[in-house]
């Protein structure tokens, strides 16, 4: 336990049991023999030899007014070492005569060990907590740490933290504290290998996934079971970020995330196109974040296409969408063969990663491009 913390639970624990001990006085001191807390006014911060050699032996130390000259620093009594699952917390001094105070001393040994014991499990738990906040926030901010350092830091708190991941956040109305409690408790949370902690108003974790399997189903368990613990109703809302193969790319994952469950009760992940389109359209409120996925997908039309034929695949995009996506008729409108329009058209769904989505999700995705290709377009008439 650290210093202050030892303080804080000594000075509380004499201020408890200090009544009931009458005249006898006590002291706290830590592993070194410095005087944490006394009910003795003015002692804090003094060296008391006794209690470092009770520490050092891990046995008791009786000091007699015929020895106290050894001890400098120290009151006649008894200093005993108080030890829980073989770790020393600190030492404890009663003062008086030893052989009146010794059996009271172990007795307040025994009662300081089983208290300070559960101060420092809480304490540990809440330090943990606490630095597995600061790590997913490392991990999910603008500028991530190195992949060595973030290893590094897991592995101070036994977590291996191994990629891929991806981030999930949770919204319900709990107090945040229980809503986390809540989040990583059971079989969705994995201790040893997740980071969990509050972000804004939502719980986040980031959650590994070796073979960067859906964690769709484990999300409608874990929203079940939340709102089975909502006594007075509410929503639930989970939202499932990207897979994430670098930590560079967890801060979008979090976004998704963090976008996704704010929309209101249910489960929605990135992933899927009815989660995809809602969090497109959510991001038209949200400034930047439209643009910055049609950036994306002009990119890999542009790669695709080759900067020589991007003007003409546009053309192609732009007279599909204004026959409402018939390709027939958009073929009559640019003089080609109905064929060789699907071909384009197959080819450009293809790269943008759409072939496998739903009708209206690739021609919701297609008219953004056609609409932003036509705003450049105005924006450098009126340059």
């Amino acid at each position: 336990m650290h210093t202050r913390q030892f303080h804080a639970a000594a000075q509380d624990f004499i201020k408890t049991i200090k009544p009931l001990l009458g005249e006898y006085d006590i002291t706290f001191m830590d592993a070194s023999g410095a005087v944490l807390a006394s009910s003795i006014p003015g002692r804090a911060g003094f060296l008391h030899h006794g209690a470092a050699e009770a520490a050092r032996k891990k046995k008791p130390v009786a000091i007699h007014a015929g020895n106290i000259a050894d001890y400098h620093g120290s009151y006649e009594g008894v200093c005993f070492p108080v030890i829980k699952n073989d770790a020393l917390l600190g030492v404890v001094g009663i003062r008086g005569v030893p052989d009146e105070v010794e059996p009271t001393a172990g007795l307040l040994a025994a009662c300081v060990g089983l208290y300070l014991g559960h101060n420092v499990g809480e304490v540990r738990a809440r330090l943990r907590r606490d630095m597995r906040q600061s790590l997913l926030e490392s991990v999910t901010g603008d500028a991530p740490p190195p992949p060595e350092t973030i290893r590094e830091k897991g592995r101070e708190l036994g977590i291996d933290c191994g990629l891929p991941v991806r981030v999930v956040a949770v919204r319900a109305p709990l107090p945040l504290p229980e809503l986390e409690k809540a989040a990583t408790g059971g079989d969705w949370f994995d201790d040893a290998r997740d980071l969990a902690g509050v972000f804004g108003g939502v719980v986040l974790i980031a959650r590994h996934v070796p073979d960067g399997a859906s964690i769709d189903m484990a999300a409608e368990q874990l929203r079940d079971s939340l709102r089975r613990s909502l006594r007075g109703g509410g929503d639930v809302g989970i939202g499932i970020g990207s897979l994430c193969a670098a930590w560079s790319q967890t801060r979008f994952s979090r976004q998704e995330a963090t976008a996704l469950a704010c929309l209101g009760d249910g489960v929605r992940s990135i992933d899927s196109p009815a989660g995809r389109m809602t969090y497109l359209l959510g991001g038209t409120l949200r400034q930047g974040e439209t643009e910055r996925c049609l950036e994306r997908l002009d990119s890999a039309l542009r790669q695709g296409s080759g900067e020589k034929n991007y003007r003409q695949t546009m053309r192609t995009l732009r007279a599909y969408c204004d026959a409402d996506c018939h390709g027939g008729q958009a073929a009559k409108r640019l003089g080609i063969h109905k064929n060789t329009m699907n071909y384009r058209m197959n080819k450009i769904v293809s790269l943008l990663g759409l072939e496998h989505e739903e009708a209206f999700v690739r021609e919701f995705f297609l008219r953004l491009l056609v609409l932003r290709d036509w705003s450049e377009e105005v924006t450098a008439v009126n340059r």
